[in-house]
């Protein structure tokens, strides 16, 4: 056991005992109002709505992120033994992160309609049509490039398999992808439960948490994402705007954070207990 880390761990979690999981209820609640709002906005708004939803998904994202990286190297952390410079276990925390980051930082790049907001987004047309010709190529190498160094960051804190933990660096698939990884967390949790001796608790209510958000994620994520592509290739907006889809992505939004927050809270109380 690292007491030190340990000791580090229980103090945070007596201060902060939702950790980033109380941070992404603020982030899915903006971006479901940007959401609603680009439905009744005027067109010459909608290019600064989207650029916000764009960023408030990137920092949910980024909140999804580091908090998977903290569960993984807690789950190793707290049971290596103690060294004596323990003030690298947070920097290689930090390290993980700013890799994984990488390719959604491309992503939002090249999403995010920048041109647009230097005019109406029909004027900008042209503009965006060029720039694509010519960014694409470039930031989808720099995407492949980044995937690389960013999935073996992710394999050194042993987050999942490699084909999860690939999609899980995709923006949009990660929602997928960070549901089947939270599978084996929950199973390397019960694993060091049983070492410990503490009853690893019933799962039940995050499984079906998982089956709701995998089905929600679906039916919400497949009509705003013929949208992005409408707007992404055509630059205008399309005639009709999927209200229903809304719905479903707050249906998604609730159903995720109750599978994360389900065993984010067993695992501040085994930690509690250590």
């Amino acid at each position: 056991m690292n007491k030190p880390v340990v000791t580090e761990r229980q103090t945070w979690f007596r201060f902060f005992p939702e950790g980033s999981v109380e941070f992404l209820v603020v982030t899915r609640v903006l971006a479901l109002l940007m959401l609603a709002a680009l439905i009744v906005v005027r067109s010459n708004q909608r290019p600064l709505v989207l650029v916000a939803l764009v960023a408030l998904l990137w920092l949910d994202y980024l909140l999804m992120l580091w908090w998977a990286i903290q569960v993984t190297t807690d789950l190793d952390d707290l049971f290596s033994e103690p060294q004596p410079g323990d003030q690298e276990v947070r920097y290689r925390r930090v390290r993980v992160g700013l890799q994984a980051a990488l390719p959604s930082a491309v992503a939002v790049v090249v999403l995010a309609p920048w041109p647009a907001l230097m005019g109406s987004l029909e004027s900008s047309m042209a503009l965006g049509h060029l720039g694509r010709w010519v960014t694409v190529p470039v930031f989808g190498v720099l995407f492949v490039v980044a995937l690389f160094f960013a999935q073996r960051a992710l394999q050194r804190v042993r987050l999942g398999r490699p084909g999860w933990t690939l999609l899980f660096l995709i923006p949009v698939l990660h929602w997928f992808a960070m549901h089947r990884l939270l599978l084996g967390l929950e199973a390397r949790f019960q694993q060091r439960c049983g070492e410990q001796g503490q009853p690893p608790g019933d799962d039940l209510r995050s499984g079906l948490a998982l089956v709701l958000a995998d089905v929600s994620w679906v039916l919400s994520v497949l009509p705003w994402g013929m949208v992005v592509v409408w707007v992404w290739w055509r630059g205008s907006w399309p005639a009709v705007a999927p209200g229903c889809g809304t719905l479903l992505a707050g249906l998604f939004a609730v159903a995720d954070l109750a599978a994360l927050e389900q065993l984010h809270r067993r695992l501040v109380g085994f930690i509690q207990k250590l």
